[in-house]
Formats: C-alpha cells, sequence, structure tokens
C-alpha cells in the first residue's frame, strides 16, 4: 500500500512539472 501510494507520489510530481513546463513554455 505504501508502495503505492509513494509511486503515485511520483507521477504526480511528474505530471505537474511536465503541466508547469508546458505553461512555461
Amino acid at each position: 500500500m505504501f508502495r503505492y501510494l509513494f509511486d503515485l507520489n511520483k507521477n504526480m510530481e511528474n505530471v505537474l512539472s511536465e503541466t508547469s513546463f508546458n505553461i512555461a513554455v
């Protein structure tokens, strides 16, 4: 369960960083 939440958190960080990058561009 913890592993799932950890992976989910990392995925969210990737999505947010990609979104921020697209907005910046």
